[in-house]
């Protein structure tokens, strides 16, 4: 299972849709708010001024949820 940091998740977003800029405030703001899981990263983990990071399969969830393109942002390998 892969992991991504709220960088990485705003990143990733910002770049599937030329529309939408994705900031890791935004990002911050799902988890706090709207139910997006994300786990606090372990100490040896370096990832931002906000150490959590979201698993990949409740990420597909929670943008399927709001209407997200998921095969542009996780194509198939």
């Amino acid at each position: 299972m892969s992991y991504y940091s709220i960088s990485e998740v705003a990143n990733m977003l910002t770049n599937s849709s030329r529309s939408r800029l994705v900031t890791p405030d935004r990002v911050w703001q799902w988890i706090k708010n709207e139910g997006l899981r994300a786990e606090r990263a372990p100490d040896n983990i370096r990832v931002g001024s906000r150490p959590y990071l979201i698993a990949e399969t409740d990420l597909i969830v929670f943008l399927q949820e709001k209407d997200w393109d998921i095969d542009s942002i996780f194509p198939v390998q």
